[in-house]
């Protein structure tokens, strides 16, 4: 366990005193250490001095929202203290920079206080002061949120115009932010300004030796992959996840299960079909980009069909289950599907809606992977079960051409999209939870259905 202390204004030590949810961190184990505004105070870590100095000092901001009183009146009870900025110190070279996360406004004593500062990491939450409202976030505006924009008359960037200082780094972006896209018009303005946008692993040299080992940790040290390694972690997940790899596809495709089990996974499968529509669904009804919207509804249609040029693949996966035996209506209430099934694709359905929204999108990423399946699984069943046809084949022949088309989309969606390094593993990962979902149903099938653990009510096959 590494140990660290919190360094904070008396007035909020007041507050984490006197709320005993901040008693996780025991003042015995993290010590609490009071920052006087104005006053320097040496930085120490696990009984090492680290030899740099952080003075810390008010500036325009707003009272942290679950503390907020409407009965106090505009400023919502907001005190001195409440937010505030740091400057960090070298004595040894005198080096220093500043870090103003948080903050409502530069009045004159904090551009007072950077003028001609050599580098300074500044509040860059909101591009404008509406955005959150324009993007149906929340309806607060940045004063409202106690953070300046970065655009506008009043904003950051014509404030520190006339400031000389010498390196402007903005940190505290929200996703909200048009600046962390790298082609847009907002970026392109940020950086004729003068302005970079910090990203996660982002180093910048300071002074001596001292600074530079602060700045690297407090900054991060793990930069993003380039958009080749990102991509190539991404399909690296399917050799070692893929449900291609399971026993019950080994079992299904080299013609080893009756036409009962076969029956079995179809019928489970088609609550899998039918989550898929709903899942792109609730992706679009997160999506602010028409574009994106036009591009991804035909994901939808692509399952629900667009009649009567498409019937789509839920109607196509319905012949296989007509070949196979099974009463539609049996099919399509999912009463008979095993209990583990339905739960897995209802966790799918909820990731898509509660992950941010690129995760959401590389969840989908499975695809990259089915055209292979699909081969080996139309030619394996094909070949060994006689109660199979190219007709009850329709729906993988379709997804062979369907599945390239949205992986090369959405791969360079995220791409795209996911900009930093914990960006990047969410959607690795998204694509890790995908293959789980997967590799779950066909657990429970092989439980069921090969072991002859049928759980009561779900269907059960003559014989079994």
């Amino acid at each position: 366990v590494q140990p660290f202390s919190v360094y904070a204004t008396s007035r909020v030590l007041g507050v984490m005193n006197a709320n005993s949810v901040f008693n996780i961190l025991t003042s015995d184990a993290v010590p609490r250490i009071a920052l006087e505004p104005g006053v320097k105070t040496r930085l120490s870590g696990d009984n090492t001095d680290l030899g740099l100095d952080v003075e810390a000092f008010e500036v325009p901001g707003k009272i942290a929202l679950y503390l907020e009183d409407v009965s106090q009146g505009p400023g919502l009870g907001t005190q001195a203290g409440d937010t505030i900025g740091l400057k960090v110190s070298d004595p040894a070279d005198g080096s220093s920079f500043f870090y103003i996360p948080g903050c409502a406004a530069v009045d004159a004593p904090l551009a007072g206080r950077l003028q001609g500062a050599t580098h300074v990491f500044f509040d860059g939450t909101l591009y404008d002061d509406d955005e959150m409202i324009r993007q149906g976030l929340m309806q607060k505006t940045g004063p409202r949120m106690g953070h300046i924009s970065m655009s506008g008359p009043g904003g950051s960037i014509a404030a520190f115009e006339k400031l000389g200082v010498g390196r402007k780094v903005f940190v505290h972006i929200n996703n909200s932010n048009p600046v962390l896209d790298e082609n847009s018009p907002e970026r392109k303005a940020v950086e004729a300004a003068g302005w970079e946008v910090g990203f996660d692993g982002m180093e910048i040299q300071i002074g001596g030796n001292r600074m530079n080992e602060f700045v690297t940790k407090f900054e991060g040290v793990r930069p993003p992959w380039s958009k080749e390694e990102f991509e190539a972690q991404l399909r690296a997940v399917g050799p070692e996840r893929y449900h291609d790899l399971h026993p019950f596809h080994k079992l299904l495709h080299g013609g080893k299960l009756s036409k009962g089990q076969v029956a079995a996974w179809a019928l489970n499968r088609y609550c899998y079909q039918e989550c898929i529509p709903r899942k792109d669904a609730a992706f679009m009804s997160r999506v602010h980009d028409r574009e994106l919207r036009r591009e991804w509804i035909h994901r939808i249609l692509d399952h629900d069909g667009n009649l009567p040029e498409e019937q789509g693949g839920i109607e196509r996966w319905l012949k296989l289950t007509d070949c196979l035996g099974l009463d539609r209506e049996l099919v399509t209430s999912m009463r008979a599907a095993l209990p583990a099934t339905r739960f897995a694709c209802e966790a799918y359905v909820r990731f898509v809606v509660e992950q941010p929204l690129v995760a959401a999108a590389a969840s989908s990423l499975t695809e990259m992977f089915a055209p292979n399946i699909h081969r080996e699984r139309i030619s394996g069943m094909l070949a060994n079960y006689s109660f199979v046809n190219d007709e009850v084949m329709a729906y993988f022949k379709r997804r062979l051409s369907q599945a390239p088309r949205d992986t090369h989309f959405t791969v360079d969606f995220v791409k795209d999209n996911a900009h930093t390094r914990e960006e990047q593993e969410a959607c690795v990962n998204a694509i890790r939870f995908k293959c789980d979902m997967l590799w779950a149903q066909l657990d429970a099938l092989y439980n069921a259905y090969v072991n002859g653990h049928i759980p009561p009510g779900a269907y059960r096959p003559e014989g079994m």
